[in-house]
């Protein structure tokens, strides 16, 4: 988890009711992102940040991945573990993936980067992921008001995550110090984990928000 800096009795109270305050009910859930998932698979997405029109289909082992949209986060697909070759476009790179682990393959103009994502296992916490994949050093996740950061300082071409309460908030994305784009409330659910990713198009920051699913079929 990240560790949070903050002053005040304000900003205080507002940490407590992210990361320490128990909510009054725990909404059910099936395990990680609603779906029964196989015991003996990992669990992979990809994503297209590049502008491309068209991306042939991509294997992973005997899994499938077509309809590949650019700028989406589309659910994590289970792929059998051991050692893959991934190829998009001119770029190829190398998947291990364990058993049980969970990666996202982000495909961009300097190729491809592999991200192994933390399994999110509490349902009474929401989880919260901020990947960098913008023109920028370095991203935080911050309340929109800036006084509080959830996730601090992921640098370009990585993600990270926290765990919090479930509660109704606005959050901006910061660098520098500096707020660079609104994300807005996520509609965070206990169980849930949600992917706010930034991309630079066109020298412009986009926000990419989705809650994280998974596809068995």
């Amino acid at each position: 988890m990240q560790r949070i800096y903050t002053s005040g009795f304000r900003v205080l109270g507002l940490v407590v009711m992210l990361l320490c305050t128990a909510p009054a009910a725990v909404k059910a859930t099936d395990g990680l992102y609603g779906a029964g998932a196989p015991e003996d698979a990992a669990f992979v997405r990809i994503v297209l940040a590049a502008e491309e029109a068209e991306v042939a289909p991509v294997w992973i082992g005997a899994t499938e991945f077509t309809d590949i949209a650019p700028f989406s986060v589309p659910p994590y697909r289970p792929v059998s573990p051991g050692i893959h070759q991934i190829g998009i476009g001119e770029h190829t790179a190398e998947l291990i993936p364990s058993r049980g682990g969970y990666y996202t393959v982000v495909y961009d103009a300097g190729g491809l980067t592999i991200v192994e994502d933390t399994e999110h296992t509490r349902p009474d916490r929401a989880q919260i992921v901020l990947y960098n994949f913008s023109a920028l050093d370095r991203l935080e996740l911050r309340t929109a008001d800036g006084e509080t950061t959830a996730v601090a300082a992921v640098p370009h071409g990585e993600g990270r995550d926290i765990a919090v309460n479930p509660i109704p908030i606005e959050f901006t994305v910061f660098s520098d110090g500096e707020p660079v784009k609104p994300v807005g409330d996520l509609g965070l659910e206990g169980g849930q984990s949600y992917s706010v990713f930034v991309f630079s198009v066109q020298g412009r920051l986009r926000v990419v928000t989705e809650q994280a699913e998974l596809d068995l079929e």
